[in-house]
């Protein structure tokens, strides 16, 4: 895997399944050998994710593969989330992982905004485009090994959608999928896709 994202919703809501994640990654020994990306709101701090994180991070340092992979922690401090309480952001100044630059307020640009859910609805004419990529390509090394060669994005709701897709609304979400975890195997939604080309 060259890329890993943890998003939500709020990934800091369920710092149980979020250690799970770590936890698996280690156990069935994957590589992830680009980048670790982690968004969170902020407004949650919670020391198990961050030992986690700290877990995952040492795992990754430790394999040859994976020693120049970067872990990223944002934190979502744009024009329409919430200010991060005091004592929260306190408690991250001082996680060595985590970008002082990502704990600044910042603004989204037109060109960063989708024109579609919240946006839509307050009239903020966002220009980033969310349509369907209609593109996964992979290769089937063995039934039980599938490598897929863009990114996909699995949103909370277990819908699959491109990565350009990842983090729209749920509304374009369950329009704009390739289908459903909670449904079929990922393995047949990505033949059901390529079948379909």
């Amino acid at each position: 895997m060259t890329h890993l994202v943890i998003t939500g919703g709020e990934p800091t809501l369920v710092p149980n399944i979020f250690e799970y994640i770590i936890n698996k990654i280690i156990e069935k020994n994957i590589n992830i050998t680009k980048h670790v990306n982690i968004f969170t709101n902020g407004i949650l701090y919670d020391e198990k994710i961050i030992n986690s994180i700290h877990k995952l991070i040492n795992y990754l340092r430790n394999k040859k593969e994976c020693e120049n992979t970067s872990i990223n922690f944002k934190i979502s401090n744009d024009q329409f989330h919430k200010s991060i309480p005091k004592t929260v952001l306190e408690k991250y100044e001082k996680v060595d992982f985590v970008s002082k630059e990502w704990l600044k307020p910042y603004e989204l640009s037109q060109n960063e905004i989708q024109n579609d859910g919240n946006a839509k609805i307050n009239n903020i004419d966002g220009k980033l485009d969310t349509s369907l990529v209609p593109s996964i390509n992979y290769i089937i090394e063995n039934s039980n090994n599938i490598q897929v060669k863009n990114g996909i994005y699995i949103s909370a709701n277990g819908n699959i959608c491109s990565e350009k897709n990842g983090c729209a609304s749920f509304e374009i979400e369950d329009k704009n999928n390739y289908g459903n975890l909670l449904n079929e195997s990922f393995l047949t939604i990505i033949r059901k896709f390529q079948n379909n080309k």
